[in-house]
């Protein structure tokens, strides 16, 4: 519990956070020369049992004569780095200090790092952005040199002068690099749409107008626009020289252009309807379907799309929250309903807790199976389970029982030649043309549509990244990448 005080007033609070066994991290202007032990540090130190880390770590220094410092708890004493700031570069007329204490050592573990689902640019049903990502994925690639520095690996392993941990540290260097083009590549394929108004090409044209006078008339006004922006846009709306029209004559523009808007807004649920009929045309040419075929699957995915609008339109003004739960009535043995916050946390506390242990009273979680085996199943009672010679004696569950019997190895797989190793840019290709985009698949922001964009005319891109998984799997040393898992829960 950090605290900041200026002496003696915390000295009894801490006192009875410290036999309550409380973490304390106390910053404190003593006003006594710290360097000699006075009333206070004494004090602190004996009677509250806290230590000064930063003069622990750096005791040989006798120059400095403090009366600011920082008291920890034990357990805390062991920071990385710690000190005093010079008083012309602190705040006020106070010299600030710091210490840094590592989070698992305040907390008792590293923190999670929640992955919060996002958008996604890269969609595989449009065949112009799947185009453009693969352009500036393959653009990225080359300009960070990821072709040639793999190419580069491969002669050396084929050589044979590399390690295995050199191997995989140049690898792992290589996917990063494929992973942050991954990104840029991605990030602009497509623009995100969050509008009210259905999308159509000639509705954003008319935005995209509209965006470019308002910026010339500001620009006209003396506010600060950039010229090379303004240029950049009107040449992407085929505009010539917008800038050399009065003011009058661009709010004219303006006006014109927000009229049509306004009248292509009214239709624009029909032109949505045109507009899906030549993306399904373009995605039969494709794909090789019809376009009936292609029509219909478009369409489930505006329904579904209409559908959560609705259900986030409706829940909104209750924000999602829980407003009542059902719980245990201590008089009586039934179940009443409850609204107070501090009854419904309790019980939100309780069923998480049970949901998310449920798995600890696992047989092979408990004795004598979790000795025997471990967590990685790799010892000599795990060989016998699959050799079907295990002593199930001691087992009192007979379900557990059937299990184990359950889990010897058939004789044909054990008397078959070993499965081949290595993946095939075909058989890559074939695997990931029948996955489905939306199933979600890394924290690295390689999901499973940046994977199938690449089976579309970019194989060159999906071949490498083939071969370096071949290498790591053949190395038996697996990817930085894909050592970081991600935990879900999913409700049944």
């Amino acid at each position: 519990m950090p605290s900041a005080t200026n002496a003696p007033t915390s000295y009894h609070t801490d006192k009875i956070m410290a036999k309550k066994g409380e973490n304390i991290v106390l910053l404190i202007d003593a006003n006594e020369n710290l360097a000699r032990m006075g009333q206070l540090q004494t004090k602190l130190c004996y009677e509250c049992n806290l230590i000064d880390p930063i003069r622990a770590m750096y005791k040989k220094n006798n120059t400095i004569i403090p009366i600011y410092s920082i008291f920890v708890s034990p357990q805390l004493q062991k920071i990385t780095r710690g000190g005093w700031i010079r008083i012309e570069d602190s705040v006020g007329d106070h010299r600030a200090l710091f210490i840094d204490i590592p989070i698992k050592t305040l907390l008792g573990e590293n923190p999670f790092t929640i992955h919060r689902s996002t958008a996604r640019r890269l969609i595989c049903d449009q065949p112009k952005v799947v185009e453009k990502y693969n352009a500036s994925l393959n653009r990225q690639l080359q300009n960070q040199g990821a072709f040639s520095t793999f190419h580069q690996f491969q002669m050396q392993h084929k050589s044979n002068i590399l390690s295995n941990q050199e191997a995989i540290s140049k690898l792992n260097k290589i996917d990063n690099s494929i992973t942050n083009a991954v990104r840029y590549a991605e990030k602009r394929c497509r623009k995100l749409k969050f509008g009210e108004v259905p999308y159509t090409p000639q509705l954003s044209m008319a935005g995209k107008t509209i965006n470019l006078w308002n910026n010339v008339i500001r620009k006209k006004k003396g506010c600060k626009i950039s010229s090379r922006y303004i240029n950049r846009i009107a040449k992407k709306l085929g505009i010539q020289k917008p800038m050399t029209l009065s003011l009058p004559d661009c709010e004219k523009e303006r006006k014109l252009i927000s009229a049509e808007y306004r009248k292509i807004k009214k239709d624009a649920q029909i032109s949505r309807t045109v507009f899906i009929q030549e993306l399904a045309s373009q995605l039969a040419a494709k794909e090789n379907e019809t376009i009936s075929n292609a029509i219909s699957r478009i369409n489930r995915n505006e329904e579904l799309r209409a559908s959560y609008k609705r259900i986030k339109t409706i829940t909104k003004p209750f924000c999602r929250a829980t407003e009542k739960v059902l719980i245990p009535n201590e008089d009586t043995n039934d179940e009443r309903v409850t609204t107070k916050k501090i009854e419904i946390e309790k019980a939100l506390c309780n069923q998480n807790i049970k949901k998310f242990t449920s798995a600890y009273s696992s047989p092979f979680l408990q004795e004598p199976l979790i000795s025997q085996l471990g967590q990685d199943e790799i010892s000599e009672y795990a060989q016998q389970i699959l050799n079907g010679t295990y002593n199930d004696k001691i087992i009192q569950s007979e379900p557990t029982k059937r299990f184990i019997k359950q889990l010897k190895e058939p004789t044909e797989i054990r008397t078959s030649n070993y499965n081949n190793t290595n993946c095939t840019l075909q058989d890559a290709i074939s695997y990931w043309k029948k996955k489905r985009e939306k199933t979600n698949s890394s924290m690295s922001h390689q999901h499973i549509g940046t994977y199938k964009a690449l089976t579309q005319d970019n194989t060159s891109t999906l071949s490498m990244i083939n071969q370096i998984s071949n290498y790591a799997f053949n190395l038996g040393l697996p990817l930085r990448r894909w050592t970081k898992d991600l935990d879900a829960s999913l409700l049944k």
